[in-house]
This record gives C-alpha cells, sequence and structure tokens, in this order.
C-alpha cells in the first residue's frame, strides 16, 4: 500500500491503518437528541410519576442505545448526562424538598439510579 494511506505512527514497530473516521456518534446527532429531548418537555411532565416519566423515555432511549451506542457505548456518555440534568430539573419542579436545593436533588437522583440499576427493556 502507498505511504498515505499506512502512515508510519511514532513509537509503533509496524505500520498501522489509519482510516481517520470513528463509528461513534456526530455533533449534529447529539444536537438532534438535544432537541429532542427538549421537545419531550419533560421537565413539563410534573403530573407523572417517577415511573411513569421512565416508561415514557424508555423506547426513546432504547433506540438511542441500539442505534448509537453499537460501536462505542462511551460516546453517547454526554446525551445521558444530558438527560440526567432534565431528570434533575423534573424532580426540583416535582418535588418541594429539592426546589432550592441542588444538592439534595443530586443526591435523590443518585439513590434512585442505584436503587433501580438493571437492564433497560422496552
Amino acid at each position: 500500500m502507498s505511504e498515505g494511506v499506512w502512515g508510519g505512527i511514532v513509537g509503533l514497530s509496524s505500520p498501522v491503518l489509519f482510516l481517520g473516521l470513528d463509528s461513534a456518534i456526530s455533533t449534529s446527532s447529539k444536537k438532534q437528541i438535544a432537541d429532542k429531548l427538549e421537545e419531550l418537555n419533560i421537565v413539563g411532565l410534573t403530573h407523572k410519576s417517577l415511573v411513569g416519566v421512565a416508561q415514557f423515555l424508555t423506547p426513546y432511549i432504547c433506540g438511542w442505545i441500539n442505534y448509537y451506542g453499537r460501536f462505542w457505548k462511551s460516546a453517547i456518555h454526554p446525551i445521558f448526562h444530558l438527560l440526567s440534568r432534565r431528570q434533575i430539573r423534573w424532580a426540583r419542579r416535582r418535588c418541594k424538598g429539592y426546589k432550592t436545593s441542588l444538592r439534595r436533588a443530586w443526591q435523590w437522583y443518585n439513590r434512585v439510579r442505584e436503587q433501580f440499576s438493571g437492564p433497560v427493556t422496552g
């Protein structure tokens, strides 16, 4: 192969094929998911319980994991962080004790996440 395709990388004894591509989620796809989360208006679902919100979001989350998480699951972590922040905002609007304390809301979120950690089914 030509030298352009088999680039010599410093520190490696043999040539490595590097195409410059990765199969992670693109910036525009992250933006589309963020726009979809905004459109879903999770914060406005204060009439639903936590289980209701989870049931509402499960099909979307499973779809994103199946589509974008096929190769690099860590590439969709920023999306889940955004979703976590939206859930915290939901809890602060729904529950009186979390309205004034962001720290308590995050502690609640982490307790719930540990309590209900398990496989996602959809």
